[in-house]
């Protein structure tokens, strides 16, 4: 870890349960109060695992603590995409506490790897955005189930272009984020089996421009990172539009993860330089409750932030393309003064 503390403005936590209409974007003031800081763990990962990764895409936790972390190596995205499987392997897996290797898989495996998502039995699902596929992983890394044609972009019920993120429902049943090229979510049961759709390109409620994360609230809800509308869409289970986060004061929304209380962490930055990068903690009405980072190479700092996730007890770990790292962030309560 690195060698000095980040420390971010004490911030009042707390949330407002009133009543809203599905399309209500205001932001009502908080309510309770509790004093929260995050700090960079600066020597988490060790540095054999460091040395190991390059552009680090995805991040998502299991059950069990384990890191893992969906990288490229020295892939580059280029136009069109590469078509050759990276030789070394693309998911690293870490101990949350220690920070050592556990594990390598997938090597020779991905072509341009984008999003990972550990499920409720710790299988790993991964989509790849140059195979136009999700792919379902025992914790092992044996394939248990593929979505999409392998090259053969598309859409409807058995196709992708260019998918951008997974997450699960309660009932073990999946939603996809087919981001780059679609601009819709794609709903399947825990068999895989195509269930519905909904979204189009645009600007409107329903609409999007690069739904690129995805996550699912306590209640079942649906949450869109609308990446270039600069905002995050709730949806319900089913699809039906709920209501809109606007994050134009906040930036482009990259990535999202669900913290105690049904808060969430986003992880932002301009779209097109990757300049301003930082996370955004809002309450469960999407109230900003403290916002922290700036670009660099420092603890954190942010360098092409990608990606989020955080384990129950509210820590969060980071993946950035650009800094070729991810980071571990540990909440620290504090009691409010008088």
């Amino acid at each position: 870890m690195k060698l000095h503390l980040l420390t971010l403005t004490t911030v009042i936590l707390g949330f407002s349960h009133l009543d809203a209409s599905p399309n209500d974007t205001t932001q009502s003031p908080p309510k309770a109060a509790v004093g929260l800081t995050y700090s960079p763990q600066a020597d988490w990962p060790s540095t054999p695992v460091r040395d190991r990764l390059g552009l680090c895409a995805g991040v998502d936790i299991n059950s069990k603590g384990e890191v893992h972390v969906f990288h490229r190596a020295n892939r580059a995205w280029t136009t069109p995409l590469p078509t050759e499987p990276i030789a070394e392997p693309t998911i690293v897996v870490i101990d949350s506490m220690t920070g050592k290797l556990l594990r390598s898989l997938g090597a020779n495996r991905f072509v341009m790897p984008h999003s990972i998502t550990i499920d409720r039995e710790d299988n790993v699902w991964v989509t790849d955005v140059a195979l136009h596929q999700v792919i379902k992983l025992s914790p092992s890394g044996e394939p248990l189930l593929i979505l999409g044609e392998q090259r053969s972009p598309g859409s409807g019920p058995d196709r992708f272009n260019m998918p951008t993120d997974v997450a699960q429902l309660s009932d073990g049943s999946i939603v996809v984020s087919d981001g780059y090229r679609n601009a819709r979510i794609a709903h399947f049961d825990a068999q895989g089996r195509f269930l519905n759709e909904w979204g189009r390109p645009g600007k409107g409620e329903g609409e999007f421009r690069l739904p690129h994360a995805l996550a699912v609230n306590a209640q079942d809800q649906i949450l869109v990172c609308d990446r270039t509308n600069a905002r995050v869409q709730i949806f319900s289970s089913s699809g039906t539009f709920l209501r809109i986060w606007n994050l134009a004061k906040t930036g482009a929304p990259y990535g999202i993860t669900i913290l105690p209380n049904d808060r969430a962490a986003i992880i932002s930055q301009d779209p097109t330089l990757l300049e301003d990068p930082h996370i955004t903690l809002v309450d469960d009405r999407g109230n900003t409750l403290t916002r922290f980072g700036s670009t660099g190479s420092g603890p954190g700092e942010l360098r092409g932030g990608h990606d989020i996730a955080s384990t129950k007890d509210g820590t969060i770990f980071t993946a950035e393309i650009n800094g070729r790292r991810v980071q571990k962030f540990t909440a620290q309560s504090q009691s409010p003064q008088n």
